[in-house]
């Protein structure tokens, strides 16, 4: 149970941080282009994380 409940809440945080980055990336695009760089690869990754 406690499994599944911790899936959950890492799934949950993964999806708030996709949203965070997309959302700073938006904002900074314009100033950070390095950055904007690293960051969406680090967002492919976490979009590539095998889910089981």
């Amino acid at each position: 149970m406690s499994g599944s409940i911790l899936f959950e809440m890492i799934m949950g945080m993964e999806f708030l941080l996709v949203a965070l980055e997309t959302f700073l990336l938006m904002l900074l695009r314009h100033k950070m282009g390095h950055f904007n760089i690293m960051q969406t690869r680090i967002g492919a990754l976490i979009l590539q994380h095998p889910t089981k």
